[in-house]
């Protein structure tokens, strides 16, 4: 092998290993708002681009209780979702383990909530896009 198919394929080791590296892996204990939930490890945490709604926080209660789910940081609040501690609150996007949907969009999506830009500069983009579709 040439020294460039070593560094390609030493490139796509590393890449695969960051896309497969586990993250913290949680449950929803309980909904504090229409954009804040609480782990079953006591830690809260902000949904990114959600505003506190009642239609969303109905939502959340009848829907997302007892779902696991791992959370991917913005990079406006980073944090490491491995380790999270019950005193912490952390700013980020929630997806559910079983399919992959994100929480937060699914919110946004459907009408129960409007965008909120704060904390919110990964998905800008889409999150925008999500909430005028929702209109």
């Amino acid at each position: 092998m040439n020294a460039k198919k070593i560094i390609l394929f030493v490139v796509g080791i590393v890449l695969l290993a960051i896309l497969l590296w586990p993250r913290g892996n949680y449950k929803i204990s309980k909904i504090e708002s229409g954009n804040t939930v609480i782990l079953d490890n006591g830690t809260t945490v902000k949904l990114i681009g959600v505003t506190n709604t009642e239609d969303a926080k109905t939502f959340l209660e009848d829907n997302y209780v007892g779902v696991k789910v791992v959370l991917i940081p913005d990079s406006s609040r980073p944090f490491n979702p491995n380790s999270l501690s019950s005193t912490e609150t952390v700013y980020a996007y929630v997806v559910q383990k079983v399919d992959a949907q994100c929480i937060n969009s699914t919110l946004l999506r459907s009408g129960k909530t409007i965008l909120d830009p704060s904390y919110l500069t990964d998905s800008l983009k889409p999150y925008t896009k999500y909430a005028e579709l929702a209109r």
